[in-house]
């Protein structure tokens, strides 16, 4: 009986051990799922930063880039504003304005602004609607062109004749 007894207790030592084994098994993959589960998240907030900040350096360097772009508008406006209504209507150039302003602003990269057959034919192109004065969008679309001439680039000026 004492042998049965002690093979009992043995059983019982080893069923625990098995159980203490087993708890210890999963105890570890517990942890392993959390370290990864936790590395997971890190990986995800990494990203999300990584995104917010290439968010801000791009949205930083658009409105700077449209500020810029915005900024050049409103000095070719004030410009434009600032030679426009000398003759009469100040929502337009004549070609008394447009030269004035060429000479003025362009300076001697202006030859064309003493020759007033040349300034009558840039007047014309500048003048697509043929009301005999410049408007704002046609100064701005003139200046598209002289860009790309003074650039090199190739443009299709369409004058009316």
């Amino acid at each position: 009986m004492f042998i049965i007894i002690i093979i009992i207790i043995i059983i019982i030592i080893i069923i625990i051990i098995i159980i203490i084994i087993i708890i210890i098994i999963i105890i570890i993959i517990i942890i392993i799922i959390i370290i990864i589960i936790i590395i997971i998240i890190i990986i995800i907030i990494i990203i999300i930063i990584i995104i917010i900040i290439f968010k801000i350096f791009f949205s930083v360097i658009m409105s700077e880039c449209e500020c810029e772009i915005a900024k050049s508008v409103c000095a070719l406006k004030k410009v434009f504003d600032e030679y426009a209504g000398r003759d009469g209507d100040k929502e337009s150039l004549t070609k008394k304005e447009l030269k004035e302003m060429l000479k003025d602003k362009m300076g001697p990269k202006m030859k064309d602004a003493k020759d007033p057959g040349k300034l009558k034919d840039v007047f014309e192109c500048m003048d697509k609607n043929q009301d005999g004065v410049v408007d704002f969008p046609e100064f701005m679309m003139a200046l598209g062109v002289m860009a790309s001439a003074i650039n090199g680039w190739k443009f299709d000026l369409k004058c009316h004749k």
